[in-house]
């Protein structure tokens, strides 16, 4: 899971990649929904693992995803 996880931030940054290379200078809504469900699914792999404290850093990320995702959307 822990590369689909990785798979799916590579993906979100590829997105915003093309998306700058087209001219756009703001975030793309694609960029933090996929980044954030890749962090969604390295939340899951940690605390599976038990590796807690690795999962807030990794929660407190998707948290910040989410909210911008919330307010790009719109």
């Amino acid at each position: 899971m822990t590369t689909l996880a990785l798979a799916l931030v590579a993906v979100a940054w590829l997105i915003q990649l093309l998306h700058a290379w087209a001219g756009h200078r703001n975030v793309h809504v694609y960029f933090v929904l996929v980044y954030a469900l890749g962090t969604a699914l390295m939340i899951v792999e940690v605390f599976q693992g038990g590796l807690t404290t690795d999962a807030w850093f990794y929660i407190a990320s998707f948290v910040f995803a989410l909210l911008i995702f919330l307010k790009v959307r719109k």
